[in-house]
């Protein structure tokens, strides 16, 4: 079907991603005021961006196992450096909730997806569990349409925890 309908440039990119070529990209960096968040690889890169869009916009499913091979290890040694210092025993594993409108529109959650493919790379060493509803998010414009500079406040205050799994994420770490 390639052929008849040829696919959109980001995704013969990400498609061409092997677990050799995200290996060379990843570069786990903690964010410079928030410590606790981490990013796995440079958004700036056209790589990590075409895998991402791909993902996201073009239910592109193929890179995520060589990334997800990649990931799993400096994942693990994410998990494996904090959890002594931070003092936690087992950590949830939330994705990033979709709006309800994305979802319906794409039918289905890109984040989810990077962590399912993830999580089988982890073991119980690694005291995760994972918890992909215990955040909602309210309807927001869609960050695309916003510029650079509101998009932090377009988001303020548009995930929450819902009353029954308020218990579940009481005094956990939250991944």
């Amino acid at each position: 079907i390639d052929t008849i309908l040829p696919p959109a440039p980001e995704v013969c990119e990400a498609r061409a991603l092997t677990e050799e070529a995200f290996l060379a990209l990843i570069a786990p960096t903690p964010h410079p005021r928030e410590q606790w968040l981490v990013t796995l690889a440079p958004y700036r890169e056209p790589r990590v961006r075409a895998f991402i869009k791909a993902l996201k916009y073009r239910n592109e499913t193929a890179p995520l196992e060589p990334f997800a091979r990649a990931a799993g290890p400096c994942v693990a040694d994410i998990l494996s450096t904090k959890r002594p210092r931070e003092k936690w025993s087992t950590a949830l594993v939330v994705p990033i909730p979709s709006s309800r409108v994305r979802l319906r529109t794409r039918g289905y959650n890109q984040t989810a997806r990077i962590v399912e493919a993830i999580l089988p790379h982890l073991t119980e060493a690694h005291a995760r569990e994972y918890a992909p509803h215990v955040l909602t998010r309210d309807e927001r414009k869609s960050q695309v349409s916003v510029l650079r500079f509101e998009r932090e406040a377009n988001m303020r205050g548009a995930f929450s925890c819902p009353p029954q799994a308020r218990a579940l994420v009481f005094n956990r770490a939250v991944l």
